[in-house]
């Protein structure tokens, strides 16, 4: 069987089973998953601008990115109660960055049965300023649901309980995203860096 369509099936199962799927915080709770990164090596960047600790001034949320490899960071999104641990990479699309989430640690007190079903996935955010503040913006869930409903074919997905899974190759995205990008994209939200 092919590996998305296994995917597909363990993403449905863990949906019916209201089994929790590892997500960011508030920014990026709305964020369409994806089997698949959004970058290639090749679209890969880094971006010193990016390290650091950020923070939102109207919650106790917080961002620190260390730098992890060559061109790849590592993200833990933090509030007084939680935290969530992810491997970040940066890509560069023609004039326009990308940030690429994907689940690093699974928390230790899951037990081998329960992470067992559970599917990591990798998010997408739209990096638009690193400088003064980190501006960045999650996919619009609804307004991406309603796209792909009336044009099925140009982005391969899957709907699953009434959600959207993509399943689209790197390239095959990206170029869905340029072409959208005034649409897609929700509202920029803020980070400041932290003192």
């Amino acid at each position: 069987m092919d590996r998305r369509v296994q995917c597909a099936n363990a993403w449905r199962a863990a949906v019916k089973n209201r089994i929790l799927i590892a997500a960011c915080v508030s920014l990026c709770v709305a964020c369409v998953p994806s089997l698949h990164p959004l970058y290639t090596d090749r679209d890969l960047v880094y971006e010193p601008a990016l390290e650091g600790q950020w923070h939102d001034s109207e919650s106790d949320e917080r961002w620190n990115f260390q730098r992890a490899g060559e061109r790849s960071y590592r993200l833990v999104v933090s509030d007084d109660d939680s935290w969530g641990a992810f491997d970040a990479h940066l890509l560069k699309v023609g004039a326009h960055y990308f940030l690429d989430l994907y689940p690093a640690d699974w928390d230790s007190s899951v037990n081998e049965m329960h992470r067992a079903h559970l599917l990591p996935v990798h998010t997408f955010l739209s990096v638009r300023r690193f400088e003064p503040v980190l501006e960045m913006a999650a996919v619009k869930g609804g307004w991406l649901k309603d796209y792909l409903r009336d044009h099925p074919g140009e982005l391969d997905h899957e709907i699953v309980d009434d959600e959207v899974l993509l399943t689209a190759e790197p390239k095959a995205m990206q170029a869905f995203l340029r072409a959208h990008l005034d649409s897609a994209f929700d509202d920029y939200g803020t980070l400041k860096r932290a003192p």
